[in-house]
This record gives C-alpha cells, structure tokens and sequence, in this order.
C-alpha cells in the first residue's frame, strides 16, 4: 500500500530561546505517532517521525565554492527586489539557438540580469570586455538597453547603466543574513 509523507519545515526563534520546533512542535508529532499522550494513549497513526536538525550554513565561503550552474540557480532563487512584491523576481533567460555567456535571467520589466561566473577559480569580475559582451547579449535577447544588472566579485569597470550586485554580500544580504556577524575577511582575495 502506498504510503503518504510530509516534511515539516520550522525555524523556531532560537535566538529568543524559543527552539519551539525541537519542544513543541517535534513532541507532538511524536506523540502523534506513538499514540503515547499525557491524557491516556490513542491510536497511533501509521509510519513515523524523525526530528532533524539543519546542519549545512549557506555562508560567504559555500557561495564562492560554487559552480556556475549552482551560481545561475542561486542569484536567480535569491534576487530580491522590494519594488516587486508579487510574482517571479527573475526569469530564467533561454535561447532555442544560442547560449549566453553572462545573460541569466530578466524581470518584468525586461531588464537583463547577468552573472560574471565562471568557477571559483575562474573568471569573476566585471570589465570592460565583460560588459560589452553583457550588451551584445542584451540586444541578442531583445531586452532593455539599460541598465544591466551584473552579478560579479569585482567591480573593475564602472559605467552608467550598471547595477551591480557583489558577490558574495548581495546573495547573502537577499537570504536575509546578516554580513557582520559573517567570518568572511576578504583579506584572502588575490
């Protein structure tokens, strides 16, 4: 027979001290499962229950480890913009015939969101020869001449028409982390 399963997800506030995910909401399920109540046992539900605890921190290091594809799938899951509060915050940009180099996503208002990205080992800054061809994909996609919003490491080219986003603050300021309390020192940087 086939059996049905649900994953219930609860941060609590355990910076108040209330961790109610592990006191309150953890022992009822387990007591929904054993049938085990203070009033007097009741018929157990059929399956089972196992509390776990998140152990993997999305932090400045685990950002600048990925891959390009983790990377696309991370500024477009994480871009967060307070004047759009309703629908997608980005569109996944993909062409039948040709792949992008840099151009990732667009918004609704077809604006192109790009991802200076190759590893991070790799290429990861925005210059001159990287907007251009930011722009060059721009007009291929038929988006919005400016501005361009440019996910990067480094800013080594400024113009306008650029909205730029640094890895790894902006994507970890959009999870809604706060970066003082990060141990990141960006005194490790080439």
């Amino acid at each position: 027979m086939p059996t049905a399963g649900s994953i219930l997800v609860e941060q609590g506030r355990p910076e108040k001290g209330d961790s109610y995910a592990r006191t309150l909401t953890a022992d009822r399920l387990r007591r929904v499962f054993s049938g085990k109540w203070e009033a007097g046992p009741t018929d157990p539900l059929p399956g089972g229950f196992e509390f776990v605890r998140l152990g993997k921190r999305v932090d400045a290091a685990a950002l600048l480890a990925m891959e390009r594809e983790e990377m696309v799938d991370t500024v477009i899951g994480s871009h967060f913009d307070a004047k759009r509060r309703r629908g997608d915050q980005l569109i996944r940009v993909q062409h039948p015939e040709r792949s992008y180099r840099y151009l990732v996503a667009r918004d609704t208002s077809h604006e192109g969101f790009f991802l200076v990205w190759d590893g991070a080992d790799h290429n990861t800054d925005l210059t001159e020869d990287v907007y251009e061809a930011c722009a060059e994909e721009a007009e291929h996609a038929r988006l919005k001449p400016s501005p361009y919003h440019i996910y990067a490491r480094l800013y080594r080219y400024q113009t306008d028409g650029v909205v730029f986003y640094q890895i790894p603050d902006r994507i970890l300021a959009d999870f809604g982390l706060d970066l003082s309390s990060e141990p990141f020192a960006e005194a490790d940087d080439p």
